[in-house]
């Protein structure tokens, strides 16, 4: 019993002088604290365009009378439009087709399941705002299969309220 006391008392001094140390420490952080002052900010950022970005507004798809995806994507440089065998309108960015060229509806994936081609030509512009064609690197923030680029349509913002009867 009398050894069991001498081993409490050791482990006593052992927590004591721990925390101890600790105390000291903090202590010793405290005094070399340096408040700042409030940081205020005046202004706002100018955004730098994006050179790897083509964006195609709907005034230039009525001057211009493109009716379809396909035609309207074409306005934008690097972009080809071809017809496959099945007569559907086909797009190549820089050389990539579009199963590495994905297209977006307001930021949402729309493919074919059953081969991965979009047919453009199915697509009007009448209810675009605008068409966002991102090259390269620039496509990174569409997430993955964007090798090629990224192809995001905007919707139209509607001009009244919905009602009806």
């Amino acid at each position: 019993m009398a050894g069991g006391s001498e081993m409490g008392k050791q482990s006593g001094w052992w927590m004591l002088g721990g925390v101890s140390m600790l105390l000291a420490g903090a202590a010793g952080a405290a005094d070399g604290v340096f408040e700042l002052g409030t940081v205020e900010v005046v202004g706002s950022p100018v955004p730098s365009p994006d050179p790897a970005e083509s964006v195609v507004k709907a005034e230039a798809l009525r001057r211009f009378n493109r009716d379809t995806l396909g035609d309207a994507v074409a306005l934008t440089p690097g972009m080809n439009l071809s017809r496959n065998s099945r007569n559907e309108d086909i797009v190549y960015l820089r050389g990539f087709d579009v199963r590495q060229v994905p297209l977006f509806i307001d930021g949402i994936p729309a493919y074919v399941p059953y081969d991965g081609y979009v047919d453009f030509g199915r697509f009007g512009t009448s209810d675009l705002a605008e068409i966002r064609v991102a090259k390269g690197a620039a496509s990174l923030l569409y997430g993955p299969n964007t090798l090629g680029g990224a192809i995001n349509l905007v919707s139209r913002k509607p001009r009244t309220a919905l009602e009806g009867d």
